[in-house]
């Protein structure tokens, strides 16, 4: 019988992206929610409806959620709208040719002919005429949209095909497919979490600082040589924020998270416990507040403690591997695909090895 330890695994997945919206022009400044939305948010989601086997948390901030459905809706982000125009003056084409190269370069520009010779021409300091403009803005669409979004269109694989000399109309096909996709996104999760494959869990609304919204001086227990602002110190605005997060992730999948990511991963004594007065059972965080807290408490503690849950008053706290963690999200991607999972599969291994838990 193998006395090897054998530990469970958690991967939670944490859909971040801000509040983009400037609140004078109703208008996202960024375009990154409907970028990610047709590509990676709907792929992973793809992939997880066809290995039903594979089980993931999934955290939804809910800026985000809302952002998806106003994407899927019609909402113009500030780059769709420049994207969209017939000509462009010298401000709006330097915008173009500054931003719309925002992609990984070997994937999506230099494996199409024209987008790399754009590139070139970029790099070379070549004026654009409005045509290169208008290519530039259909290939940049189209290299964010991901397999889901592509599957067994034949429009867009024409428009692959063309290649070059690209118009308004094939923008809006592009532009099109991406909302389609964003309007994917959240109820394929839906689906998911309600025949039990994946967890849903949520942040608190606006993603704020909620250690530092419950009052910034608590900053000084980590960082007392800090330089702060005049104290600022709002603890019923961290309950409604986390209270409002809970509310509307309910809203959109049907239940309210039993767990959520605290926004950038803070934590403080005040915070959890304000996560314990709005329902929320778990958190997960980082394993630094794991040991920067067992250090202040003079408790001695191994690598292996961070591989167990902790509970803080009425709320369970899991801590993230951080070296697993940047694996997964920077480096794997870029190397040999057997070569990460066998890396992961035994760093895996060790931790369940050096677990304090019970075996």
């Amino acid at each position: 019988m193998s006395s090897q330890r054998r530990g469970n695994v958690v991967f939670l997945l944490h859909m971040h992206q801000p509040e983009y919206v400037d609140p004078r022009s109703g208008r996202a400044m960024l375009p990154w929610v409907r970028l990610h939305g047709a590509r990676g948010y709907l792929d992973v989601a793809t992939l997880l409806h066809e290995f039903g086997d594979v089980r993931l948390t999934v955290n939804f901030v809910p800026s985000l959620v809302a952002q998806l459905e106003a994407v899927a809706h019609g909402a113009v982000d500030e780059w769709l709208r420049i994207a969209e125009l017939d000509a462009w003056n010298d401000a709006e084409r330097a915008f173009a040719v500054e931003r719309f190269f925002s992609l990984n370069w070997d994937r999506s520009v230099r494996t199409r002919p024209r987008y790399a010779e754009l590139l070139a021409q970029r790099e070379r300091r070549a004026p654009f005429s409005d045509g290169d403009v208008r290519d530039l803005t259909v290939l940049f669409n189209l290299g964010w949209l991901g397999f889901a979004a592509r599957a067994a269109d034949g429009e867009l694989d024409a428009l692959e095909k063309k290649a070059r000399g690209y118009t308004r109309a094939d923008l809006a096909l592009v532009v099109d497919r991406q909302r389609r996709a964003c309007a994917r996104v959240l109820p394929l999760y839906r689906e998911l979490a309600t025949r039990g494959q994946v967890e849903l869990s949520a942040s608190p609304f606006y993603h704020p600082i909620v250690p530092l919204l419950v009052d910034t001086e608590h900053a000084r227990r980590s960082m007392p040589a800090a330089t702060l602002p005049p104290p600022f110190a709002y603890p019923g605005d961290a309950d409604a924020q986390i209270a409002r997060g809970a509310d509307a992730h309910a809203r959109t999948f049907g239940a309210r998270p039993r767990g959520m990511w605290p926004p950038e991963g803070s934590v403080s004594p005040e915070a959890v416990a304000a996560y314990a007065r709005a329902g929320v059972g778990w958190l997960a965080t980082d394993e630094g507040n794991l040991w920067r807290s067992l250090a202040t408490m003079n408790t001695p503690h191994e690598r292996g403690d961070l591989y167990r849950v902790w509970r803080h008053g009425e709320v369970d706290v899991v801590f993230r591997d951080r070296e697993i963690s940047d694996k997964i999200g920077f480096a794997y991607a870029h190397g040999d695909a057997a070569a990460g999972v066998a890396d992961l599969l035994a760093r895996a291994r060790h931790a369940a090895a050096a677990s304090t838990a019970p075996a």
